[in-house]
């Protein structure tokens, strides 16, 4: 792809922190707000750019695979952490949209010296022309123009660079950044060519884009107030599929829960980007009819504390100009729906845990496994469980204690199985095992033969000694067994339910 020649940049960084010291006097006080729109900061064209941005941070390689030849140095970028939003860089991105379009010019310096008490009169009073937004109201440098940073300092906004884009259209403005011509960059060192993907993969902080008046303009600076959810929305407005979109990052932990609250009705989100710490969540919305539709995102971390976007208020689907972009209503609390994702067993994402393991597995904190105990006891079994010790003369088989009750029902000597039938007898040091009245044959006859071993220390025992014993001739024994693998799952889940009550 071949980069719009409406397309510029400039990696040219200049310091303005004493500018920005200075500024934070005069420019009216900004409430960093998380998602939510004050004032009309951001439009929905913004948070667009801010997801699909964040969406390329998580996992550089997956974006970059549509730009071809064009990024050369695409090996250069790993994941790192997204972009926060910064309403002071929003403002400013967005009146430099604003000034380009009334004061006719494209360029990343302003072409006059800003009036220092822009920041109180954009966009109410002030639209960007150069009556009101220039010294002396006519373009001009008096003495200097503004550069970038000078303007964004009005703000009290520290910027690192600016990526600027002939067009409204959120999704050329992104590819015109993210999938620029290299121009034969070499190695890893930014240039001309890749200044705007550079920036937009490099070093994190906060940004603020502005699209306004057929521009898009994104500032990078920093620092950034933290959100666990950096940023989310949807696209397109509304059409035969829209995707919902949302970007996690936490060090300390994927999130136990990822849903979007659509219209009172919770959907389960899955990554689709990056890693679970730091990753793109997403889902899709088809066939939808005409109309406004209010949701928001809804996390639980990984320490069971829940995390919304925006913290207030919802997110609108709508055609544009049809709908609000943002509204101070909120759908509903929902009724939840479990998220099993991939996994076997675990937090359904509801208050729930959940099993779906193979039926000679159990599932023990979050994982399904299979007990594992030593030759002379049922136990450990490396799953959580406890080991139990059978009585004398009976053998463990999927942790229940078989064979006659006493005498030589399990002859030590041979390994040979007696006609005494099955037995219920256990000892457990545990919360005990499924027990079984009836065994694989009727009138107490005796199992069918196994092959045997001699375990460490002479104990004898069937193949697969221990909790594992599990190879079987004949059909009479796997009565056995799937009543003591329907009775463990149903130990196991009920066990697991009590324990883990009080997780969200």
């Amino acid at each position: 792809m071949t980069c719009p020649p409406m397309m510029s940049s400039s990696s040219v960084m200049r310091s303005v922190i004493l500018a920005g010291l200075v500024a934070s006097v005069l420019a009216p006080s900004i409430a960093y707000a998380v998602g939510e729109s004050i004032g009309g900061f951001p439009n929905y064209r913004e948070r667009v750019i801010h997801q699909r941005v964040n969406r390329a941070r998580a996992d550089p390689e997956a974006e970059l695979a549509a730009c071809g030849p064009n990024c050369s140095e695409m090996a250069c970028y790993k994941p790192v952490p997204p972009f926060q939003f910064s309403e002071s860089l929003n403002r400013a991105a967005r009146f430099h949209a604003d000034e380009m379009a009334q004061q006719a010019f494209f360029s990343e310096a302003s072409m006059c010296t800003v009036v220092d008490k822009i920041a109180a009169t954009y966009p109410d009073i002030c639209d960007g022309s150069a009556a009101c937004a220039c010294v002396g109201g006519t373009s001009g440098c008096m003495p200097l123009c503004d550069s970038a940073a000078d303007r964004a300092a009005k703000w009290a906004a520290i910027l690192k660079d600016e990526a600027i884009a002939m067009t409204a259209d959120p999704k050329l403005a992104y590819e015109g950044w993210m999938f620029e011509d290299a121009m034969g960059t070499v190695g890893c060192v930014p240039g001309p060519g890749n200044a705007d993907r550079s920036l937009l993969l490099g070093d994190g902080g906060a940004i603020g884009f502005g699209v306004a008046s057929g521009h898009a303009v994104g500032d990078v600076g920093g620092p950034g107030a933290g959100h666990k959810i950096a940023s989310g929305i949807h696209w397109p407005p509304l059409g035969p599929k829209t995707e919902v979109w949302a970007s996690w990052f936490d060090p300390d932990g994927p999130p136990m829960r990822a849903a979007v609250n659509f219209e009172g009705t919770c959907r389960p989100l899955e990554l689709a980007r990056g890693t679970p710490e730091n990753g793109a969540y997403w889902t899709v919305y088809e066939l939808l009819p005409q109309g406004c539709y209010h949701y928001y995102f809804q996390f639980v971390d990984a320490n069971g504390v829940t995390v919304t976007y925006p913290t207030t208020g919802s997110l609108v689907m709508g055609l544009e100009g049809d709908c609000p972009e943002f509204s101070d209503e909120r759908p509903l609390e929902c009724e939840c729906i479990p998220d099993y994702g991939d996994v076997e067993c675990g937090d359904d994402g509801c208050g729930g845990w959940f099993s779906k393991c193979n039926p000679w597995d159990v599932c023990y904190e979050n994982y399904c496994c299979q007990p594992d105990c030593p030759a002379d006891a049922c136990g450990p079994d490396g799953c959580g469980g406890e080991c139990i010790v059978c009585p004398e003369g009976q053998r463990c088989q999927l942790d229940i204690c078989i064979g006659g009750t006493s005498g030589d029902p399990w002859d030590p000597t041979t390994g040979e199985p007696s006609t005494g039938a099955p037995t219920t007898g256990e000892q457990s040091t545990g919360t005990g095992h499924p027990e079984a009245s009836t065994g694989g044959t009727t009138s107490g006859t005796e199992p069918p033969n196994t092959s045997s071993v001699t375990a460490p220390g002479g104990d004898p025992k069937g193949t697969d000694a221990g909790c594992g014993c599990r190879n079987f001739n004949g059909a009479g024994p796997w009565v056995f067994v799937l009543l003591a693998v329907l009775g463990r799952r149903r130990r196991t889940t009920r066990a697991r339910r009590n324990r883990h009550t009080t997780k969200p």
